[in-house]
This record gives C-alpha cells, structure tokens and sequence, in this order.
C-alpha cells in the first residue's frame, strides 16, 4: 500500500505543465527562437523526471516482491550497501531495510531514462525483470518520437538563428559572382562590396517597407515620423507644422545610406529630390573643384517651393564618409505644400537652403588671384607719367569738335527790329512808306543787303559818327594779334577757348558803349537826308537798325 500510495504522490508532478504559463510570458521578452528552444529543453527534462520516477517505483516493486536481480537489488550490491528483510509484527512479509540512498536511486533512474530516450543505453543500467523490460520498451517508442519532435525543432531554431548570416553570406557570394561574370573594374568592385557590406550593417538585412506594410495607415504613420524625428526636431521649418502635415510628410520620407566615394548627384542630372543630412559629410564638385563640404544638418537640392520647373544639377554631390540621407521627391512634397497652404508659407520662410545645385558657382583659381594682387602692388610701385592738360594734340582735337558741333547746329534766325519813328517834319504819307520799306527784304539776303546798304549810307552821311564806330571796333582786338592766326596762337601755347573768351567781352561792351551813338548817326542822317529823298533814307535807316538789333 505505501508503494502505491508513493507512486500516487509521484503523480503530483503533472502540477509543473504549469510552468507552460511562464513560457508564454517569457516569449513577450525573448526572442521566439530562443523562448521555443528553452521551453522544449524543459519539456524534455520534464518527461525524462517522470520516466524516471516510474522506473524507480518498478525496481522498488520488484525488489519487495523478493527478485533480487531488479535494477535496484544491483545498485545495492554495486554501492555496498546491500538490503536486508526485516520481519515485523504488523506486515504479514518481510520489510526491505537498509539499501542506497534515495539521492542516489533518483539519479541512477534519471540517468537510464536520459540514455534510453537519446541513445539504446549503455548497459551499465539495464532491465532484468519482465516489468522493467515492458517498461523500457514502451520508453523508447515514445522516446523515438519525442527525440524526434524535441530535436528536430531545435535544429530549425538553431537555422533561424544563423539564417540571417547564411543569407548575408549568400547576398556576398552573389555580388561577388555578379562581378567576375561582368568583369566589372576591380575599383568599382570594391565600391560595390564596400556599400553592400555598410548597408547590411545599418539595416541588418530588414526591409523596411516591408515591415511598415503589415502595419495599418495610423500606425505607419507614427511610425514614420519616429524613424524622420531628427529632420523634424533640427530644423525650423517644421516647427509650426501641425500633426498631421508631420505625417503626411513622413510617410513621403525615404532613409538612404552611402558609401565614401559614392556620388549622389551628376553634373546635368535633374533635381527631382530635397536632402536632408543625417549624419556623415559630403562635398559638392564644380568644375574639378571642390565649392561646398556638407554635414549633419545640411539640406541641399532645389527650392522647388519657389520654382516650379525642374532644374539641372551644376554640380556633382560626392560622400566623403558614411552617410545617412532624408529624402523627399519634388511631386511628393509639392503635394503636401499645395494642401497645406500655412505651412507653405513657413516652410518657404523658414527652410535654409545650404546649397542649390542649380546655381552654378563663378569663381576664379587662386593662382589666378595671387597673379592679378602681384600685378596691381607692381603698378602701385612704379611711378606716375603725369600728362599736361594743355597738350598741343588735345587742344587741336577740341577744336576741330567744336567747329564740328557748330556747323551741325542750325543758324537762329536775327530778331527784328521795331522801325524808327521818323522826324517831326515828316507827313503821314512818309511815315507809311518808310514802314512799308523797313518790312520789305524778308528773306536772310535782302536782309543783309539792306543792311550794307545802311552801314554805307549812314557813314556817308553821318562821316564822324561812323568812322568813330568803325575805330572803336577795331581798337577792340589789337592788330597784333588780328594778324595772328590760329596756328599761331596755339604754337604760343594759347588757347582757342581764351581767344574767343575776350572777342565776346568785347562785343559786349561795344554793344554797351555804343548803343546811342548809332541811334543819333541814323537821325542825323533822317534829318539830312529827309529833304532831298525821304523815301530813301527811311528804306536805308530801317536795316541798320535790324543789323544793329
């Protein structure tokens, strides 16, 4: 009755399936390869505790029953520490006394189950009874199966643990194949391995849209923005943005990563996309010149906010090291913009365009600067030719400027004079004469034929008054230097400015001076002439005083 009451009590470990619940917990916090692997090592030791927990019972049934060839009866003699009977007074047959210990029946039990179930034994341990026989060949049927289960889906853990190398692995040996069937340029090649082997360190060979494509619109979004946070956190154009403008823009944000050497844009290529830099540097090359070096933080590309067309690179954009890129197509944020008019506005306000690469850059080779200062200290140094300002060749070419603006100006036509009144003693019939007189002759050689004909007339009868006027002309310009021509004057280092300069001084002041004397030579010659022939000297007087005027 004990031993079955003990074998009944050996059932209580059915309580330990338990532990399924801690497993499932755990794999919330481990890996599903590594949580599966150590809940089928469990289950494992599980069956074997209990295989062995019946093995015992059996050996320990038998050897009470007097066979003392069981598994047990043996471990006693190995360890001497045989049995003995002991008869009592209460049980009707002997009691087994004495015997191993219990530590060391449970481990010798384990360790028969543990090579039953993972191999066919080792013997040392072994079934000698009918029971024990029964026993250990329903064992190893279930054995087989569970060994077969339990290890066979440790080793497709074990798979899925290295599969992710295996497929590295077998990423590499294809582009290394790619490359010797091409012959691809052993520079390029080395490009190629760098940027595949710098790319699977940065993603671990996940496909990130492939893993926001099992989550819904919501929550890809959020996710999205999390992934763009430092574009969004580092530059003020998106600080006024509301959430959804955030994520809008977010789910239009590509990741990229570049190699050293890489170029992300070619001299003429389109600009079809705006740059945001992570992390890493790269320099923009104009004309076999390095303009610009970029880094964290910079944006470079188009402002396509501001002109609608599509323009073309001026220059290429090459990484200098590892480079992690934030990128938006021109279509796609041109969208965004277009629906949200106020953050249009900031955005085109706030947004820091570091370089444009449509722009093209004009700059000059240093060695070609240093030349034109070595050049302009040169001319400082050497000293001055000073000119004369009244050099003969400059004075001749003025001249002949003036002469030649003077010809070309139109001649203004002589303002005429009002006719003089005539003397007392003449009659209406001659004062109606004389204006019709002074009116004739309007055209400019009649005008100046009266006009010698009254210089004539007038020294004629005047004498003394004209002849004065005459000699007071000419004592205006000395006749020293009437005789003088041009050429000589500007041979005597004169000028033909200053020559004209005194002539109209001159004119001036006989004009001034001598503004009475020709009114009474022309009424001294009315008042002679009127007797004799009035018509004549009113005709006569009329185009002196138009000359005069």
């Amino acid at each position: 009755m004990q031993g079955i009451g003990s074998l009944f009590s050996a059932l209580k470990v059915v309580r330990l399936l338990r532990l399924g619940r801690v497993v499932r917990k755990l794999d919330r916090y481990l890996e599903y390869g590594a949580a599966m692997l150590i809940l089928l090592l469990c289950f494992y030791m599980l069956v074997a505790h209990w295989l062995a927990c019946v093995w015992y019972s059996i050996g320990r049934s038998d050897a009470d029953s007097g066979l003392q060839y069981s598994w047990l009866w043996k471990l006693a003699n190995v360890t001497q520490s045989p049995y003995s009977y002991v008869w009592s007074n209460e049980s009707d047959g002997p009691e087994l006394v004495n015997g191993p210990s219990r530590k060391t029946m449970y481990v010798t039990a384990l360790y028969f189950t543990m090579t039953c179930m993972t191999s066919v034994g080792f013997g040392n341990v072994a079934a000698e009874t009918d029971n024990e026989k029964i026993f250990t060949i329903c064992m190893m049927i279930v054995a087989a199966l569970l060994y077969a289960t339990i290890f066979g889906h440790v080793t497709t853990i074990i798979q899925q643990m290295t599969s992710a190398t295996a497929k590295y692995h077998d990423m590499l040996n294809n582009v290394r194949e790619f490359m010797k069937l091409h012959e691809v340029p052993k520079a390029l090649s080395e490009r190629v391995m760098d940027y595949v082997v710098s790319t699977w360190a940065m993603t671990k060979g996940l496909d990130t849209d492939k893993v926001l494509n099992y989550c819904p619109k919501d929550m890809k979004a959020d996710i999205c923005v999390h992934l763009n946070r430092k574009v969004f956190n580092e530059h003020p154009a998106f600080r006024l943005a509301s959430d959804g403008c955030l994520r809008a823009l977010a789910m239009h944000f590509h990741m990229s990563h570049s190699a050293p050497g890489d170029l992300l844009y070619h001299t003429g290529e389109s600009i079809d996309s705006l740059c945001f830099i992570v992390t890493g540097s790269l320099e923009v090359i104009q004309d076999d010149e390095v303009v610009a070096i970029l880094g964290k933080g910079d944006v470079f590309g188009d402002s396509f906010w501001k002109d609608s067309a599509v323009g073309q690179s001026a220059a290429n954009v090459r990484a200098l090291t590892y480079c992690d890129l934030h990128t938006i197509k021109r279509d796609r944020l041109l969208e965004v913009l277009d629906f949200y008019q106020a953050f249009a506005n900031s955005f085109a306000r706030n947004l820091t365009l570091t370089y444009n690469l449509r722009h093209r850059l004009i700059f000059r080779k240093v060695a070609d600067v240093r030349r034109e200062r070595e050049l302009m200290e040169r001319r400082k140094r050497e000293p001055q030719l000073e000119q004369a300002q009244d050099h003969l060749v400059r004075k001749i070419f003025s001249r002949f400027r003036r002469e030649r603006s003077v010809a070309a100006a139109p001649a203004p036509a002589p303002a005429r004079a009002a006719p003089l009144a005539p003397a007392a003693g003449s009659s209406d019939a001659e004062r109606g004469a004389g204006a019709a007189a002074a009116g004739e002759g309007s055209s400019d050689a009649e005008r100046g034929a009266g006009a010698a004909a009254a210089g004539e007339g007038a020294a004629g009868v005047a004498g003394a008054p004209g002849a004065a006027g005459a000699e007071t002309a000419s004592a205006g310009v000395p006749r020293g230097a009437a005789a003088r021509g041009k050429w000589g004057r500007l041979l005597a280092g004169g000028s033909l400015d200053a020559g004209e300069a005194p002539r109209a001084a001159f004119s001036r002041s006989l004009s001034a001076r001598d503004r009475s004397a020709p009114l009474d030579a022309a009424a001294s010659a009315a008042s002679v002439a009127s007797a004799a022939t009035p018509t004549t000297a009113v005709s006569t007087l009329a185009p002196t005083l138009t000359l005069k005027s």
